[in-house]
């Protein structure tokens, strides 16, 4: 951080891992953080806590780390919090922090990468590959695992991940596929159209509305609103890929390869899957009816 901006950062620990020293350390942290702009706190799992070899039994954040969040806030509200952990964590603070930068599990270049997202160098794009529930109680494994006398039961069956979350309409923290920028972007109107009666395609038009680059990723999902078997609600299809298409001249021609829109530009992009995973039955027909049923397009935030 030192690097980036100079001697306009501090550090001081805050905590130890093994919560030893915690007061002097968080008091230290308090009054640093209370002569500064902005508190920059990271916060996240050692390796005793979450591991390889091991299942675990919680999903909470160390309490030492979270007393001392709340103390800083308490000196500092332009608190910005850094998570560094493998497997989700539970976040009770969501409503309480301007900001929180999810960086999971980095290598040795992380700490650099959490640098540049947080001056502004990269602007964020990535979108969760997982919910963030607001306990380990709501979960689908609750309660089944880890099963007994050696057997595990699958008791979530279909409703795996975030479909358990939107089956029941359930309170999350943060849902699959949430995810922020620096830009902002506007959805022109969606369009489906069946493609060579195999694929159902899908186009959108996205806008950079702001004043900095930026990528977006689209997500598609779908569902049947009537079926005669159980199903997964809004199965995610997959994300929106740019692709060139012949004749539009709306296209940002400055976007590069990376799909890196910029400032006041537009893009046209596309998704397609098969519309044999509308069926009731692998190998049964599909009408073009049931393809229109519903096709639900958002961007998971």
């Amino acid at each position: 951080m030192q690097e980036a901006i100079g001697d306009r950062a501090s550090f001081a620990a805050g905590f130890a891992f093994d919560g030893s020293n915690a007061e002097a350390l968080r008091e230290e942290a308090v009054a640093l953080a209370g002569a500064s702009d902005i508190a920059v706190v990271f916060l996240g799992l050692t390796q005793a806590e979450e591991s390889e070899g091991f299942d675990g039994t919680h999903i909470d954040l160390p309490a030492v780390q979270l007393e001392l969040l709340d103390a800083v806030r308490d000196a500092n509200e332009n608190v910005v919090v850094v998570l560094s952990h493998g497997a989700v964590v539970a976040l009770p603070f969501t409503d309480s922090v301007p900001a929180i930068v999810e960086s999971w599990l980095l290598g040795q270049a992380g700490g650099s990468a959490v640098v540049d997202v947080l001056t502004g160098a990269v602007n964020p794009s990535a979108r969760l590959a997982e919910t963030v529930p607001h306990r380990l109680q709501d979960t689908p494994a609750y309660g089944a695992f880890p099963g007994s006398l050696c057997h595990v039961r699958y008791g979530e069956g279909l409703l795996v991940g975030y479909r358990w979350y939107d089956q029941r309409e359930m309170s999350v923290a943060y849902p699959f596929g949430h995810g922020l920028s620096y830009s902002t972007f506007e959805y022109g109107e969606p369009t489906a159209v069946l493609a060579d009666n195999v694929d159902v395609a899908i186009r959108v038009a996205i806008t950079n509305t702001s004043h900095r680059h930026g990528r977006e990723i689209v997500q598609v999902y779908v569902s049947r609103e009537q079926s005669i078997v159980d199903r997964a609600p809004h199965p995610v299809v997959g994300p929106i890929v740019r692709q060139q298409l012949t004749g539009m001249q709306d296209m940002a021609e400055s976007a590069t390869d990376s799909g890196i829109m910029e400032e006041d530009s537009m893009m046209m992009l596309m998704s397609s899957f098969p519309i044999g995973r509308l069926a009731e039955f692998p190998g049964m027909g599909v009408t073009k009816q049931q393809v229109a049923e519903l096709i639900a397009l958002g961007n998971g935030s």
